[in-house]
């Protein structure tokens, strides 16, 4: 016989003659193991499954047909061919058989050649169904070892973004920390400077110097407050800190770099900060990277709008079912378009002249808040002003 197929057939009959045929015929091509009924079979199966079972119906206590429900409940035996024998004529034992979970049937009195193509063609189909669902498993597995490296190859990429519109915030607050340090290095000047003047006219006075020596130094720590500030602000976004947060104190971290230059901006901020406020959890310096790349954008906005009141107002708030704490970043600029404010979350969407933004501002400050299990929305009335809200769930 053509493309022979090897494996194990179970015979079960309670008729030993029957067994005894059917081995003969069997013998030479595959494993013979028998049964002589239901309960022996299932035993035998749930020792060594075989390949293939030839069942008789008509059997004592269990028959054919319970036996064949029994096999095919279980998860492992889905695969197993059951041939049931049946006369010729028996439509309905065939109808039934084939309920229990049989694929054929083998007529008595058996004819060996039918016996043996039965056989051979439900192993064939059997091994080839095999061979499929091991190539399906091989393809999951590779298709999983994709997805894994697909999904780390876009966390990678998540970081990137995250870390290109960090420095790009960089570059944006440079003039920030200037403005940040003139301020404290003018204050030392002028006392340097009458300090100076004092002792070339030989009026230097030691209690005036104790006065201001003390503020020289409180300058010079101001200045390396801004500088440190920055330095930690800069480090790289893998490998970030997690830990709970006040959200006001987050927010006011940012005017370490931005106040000064909303000042000379003539841009006014207004606090609205709630007391006592339950933490949330986040890392510091991602947070202060969305709170950053808010009010930079309200204060571009506010520049562009020709207005000569140019305000922000910043407003912290506890949610109504108390399990969220909220930030309203609110300026009274010019408002975003419809039509904008859809594309507004998007990366690299932006609507700056070509080397004025990367695009990435929103849509970074998007993903790290909803990293953090939160949203940002915006609201605007076109004209009036645009509101952008933080929502970030408190640490319970």
């Amino acid at each position: 016989m053509a493309n022979v197929i090897s494996g194990k057939v179970l015979i079960v009959d309670d008729s030993s003659l029957d067994r005894k045929l059917l081995k003969d015929l069997l013998k030479d091509d595959y494993q013979i193991i028998e049964a002589q009924d239901g309960q022996s079979a299932l035993d035998l199966i749930a020792k060594d499954l075989p390949d293939l079972i030839l069942l008789d119906i008509q059997m004592p206590v269990i028959d054919g047909f319970e036996v064949c429900r029994r096999i095919k409940a279980e998860l492992a035996n889905q695969l197993i061919p059951i041939l049931f024998f049946t006369s010729s004529g028996d439509i309905e034992n065939k109808v039934k058989g084939f309920t229990s979970g049989a694929v054929d049937y083998i007529t008595k009195p058996f004819v060996a050649a039918e016996v043996k193509a039965r056989v051979h063609a439900h192993l064939q189909i059997k091994q080839l169904q095999q061979e499929r669902l091991l190539r399906l498993e091989e393809e999951k597995q590779s298709m999983t070892e994709k997805f894994k490296n697909a999904d780390q190859k876009l966390k990678d990429f998540t970081a990137q973004l995250i870390q290109t519109e960090k420095m790009a915030a960089i570059g944006e607050i440079t003039a920030g920390v200037a403005h940040e340090l003139k301020q404290p290095l003018n204050v030392m000047k002028i006392i340097c400077q009458s300090i100076v003047k004092d002792i070339e006219k030989n009026r230097f006075d030691l209690e005036s110097a104790k006065l201001d020596l003390p503020e020289l130094i409180n300058q010079m720590n101001r200045m390396a407050q801004i500088i440190d500030h920055m330095r930690v602000f800069s480090r790289r976004t893998v490998g970030t800190t997690i830990e709970e947060l006040n959200i006001n104190e987050a927010i006011d971290s940012v005017f370490v770099f931005l106040g000064q230059q909303l000042l000379n901006h003539n841009v006014a901020i207004e606090k609205q900060y709630a007391a006592d406020l339950p933490k949330i959890k986040g890392d510091p310096i991602r947070l202060e990277q969305v709170f950053m790349n808010l009010l930079t954008n309200a204060r571009q906005a506010l520049m562009s709008s020709g207005k000569k009141a140019m305000k922000v107002e910043i407003k912290t708030y506890l949610s109504q079912d108390q399990k969220k704490v909220i930030v309203d970043f609110k300026d009274s600029g010019p408002g975003i378009p419809q039509e904008i404010r859809e594309k507004i979350f998007e990366a690299f969407f932006t609507t700056k002249g070509a080397g004025e933004g990367t695009g990435l501002g929103l849509s970074t400050a998007k993903k790290i808040v909803e990293e953090y299990g939160g949203k940002i929305e915006v609201e605007s009335n076109l004209g009036e002003w645009t509101n952008f809200r933080v929502t970030l769930p408190i640490t319970i």
